[in-house]
């Protein structure tokens, strides 16, 4: 067979390793450090994006957090307001017109709603005139 002969062995055996090395060689040197490149440009942005991520998530939950106590302390305030109010009517015994309170509270709720978002709109329990069946006029 002269594919087994002696003499053409060890040449074809010698330009294979050379065109390995050859291939390496180029492979290691010119288009590895190309691939090498991308993936640490990627890698960074990557961490970049992470790091702008982490510190809008902490500017967020900060800037919810002091919204969500103040909504709390003008809440308070406007419930202890609106119960001294109440009490004092009913210990003067005066006539109280509950449709002008109603009004009121209602422009209160309204424009209270007009400038805030759905979340504080659903802890905020709001029941119908109709159920409410305890103030006749």
């Amino acid at each position: 067979m002269p594919q087994l002969d002696r003499i053409i062995v060890f040449s074809q055996i010698f330009w294979l390793f050379i065109t390995f090395v050859t291939i390496y060689t180029l492979l290691s040197h010119f288009f590895l450090p190309l691939f090498i490149k991308s993936l640490k440009s990627r890698k960074l942005i990557i961490l970049a994006n992470q790091q702008n991520l982490e510190y809008l998530e902490h500017s967020f939950l900060s800037k919810q957090k002091q919204l969500t106590s103040s909504i709390n302390k003008n809440l308070s305030f406007v419930r202890i307001h609106l119960l001294s109010i109440i009490s004092n009517l009913l210990l003067n015994n005066t006539n109280i017109s509950f449709p002008i309170l109603n009004k009121k509270l209602l422009s209160f709720v309204y424009h209270s709603m007009l400038y805030q978002d759905k979340l504080i709109a659903t802890k905020v329990l709001i029941q119908p005139k109709l159920f409410n069946l305890s103030f006749k006029n």
